[in-house]
Formats: structure tokens, C-alpha cells, sequence
């Protein structure tokens, strides 16, 4: 079978391409949405790694996760996000 147009990939590797940009968007997705950001990053590595990179899956799945559990952790540290804390008030003179 082939994929949405002919003489395209098979939808196998299009499902594949897929996940590996969900993967890489969640990569910079991090800066912003720490929380939502990691568990994609863990769950786009995860599928798509337990497919595609056959004994070295722990490898593989283990080095991408380590900037999404790095940011989760910190994020989880943080009582609030820093976008959540509001502006910062300036004293009434202090100009």
C-alpha cells in the first residue's frame, strides 16, 4: 500500500516521519510549555523509538528524554510559572 499520493512511501514511514517531528517540535516546545512539552518529548520518543531503533531502544529513548525530564523537574520545583507570576510592580519613585 502506498501512501496519500503515488509513488509516495508507504504510510508506515509517513507515521514514522510524523512522530519524529512531533518529537522534534516538543524538543522546542520545551522553552515555553514545560510541562505539556515534556510528556509529549517522553511519549512521541517513546513510540517512536520502540520501533525503529530495535535493541538500542533504552539508548536511544534515554538520551532524547533527558532535556524533557531536566525541564519537568524544574518545572515541577517551581510553585508557578514564570509567565503565571504576573508583572513585576515598580515602587512609586524609585525613577
Amino acid at each position: 500500500m502506498y501512501g496519500p499520493l503515488p509513488r509516495t512511501p508507504p504510510l508506515a514511514v509517513w507515521w514514522a516521519h510524523g512522530l519524529h517531528l512531533v518529537l522534534l517540535l516538543g524538543l522546542l516546545a520545551l522553552w515555553r510549555w514545560e510541562r505539556v512539552a515534556s510528556l509529549v518529548v517522553i511519549v512521541a520518543a517513546f513510540v517512536f523509538f520502540v520501533d525503529k531503533a530495535g535493541p538500542r531502544f533504552p539508548l536511544f529513548f534515554g538520551v532524547t528524554i533527558v532535556p524533557a525530564l531536566l525541564v519537568l523537574a524544574a518545572a515541577w520545583r517551581t510553585p508557578r510559572s514564570r509567565f503565571e507570576a504576573g508583572p513585576v510592580e515598580e515602587e512609586v519613585g524609585s525613577r
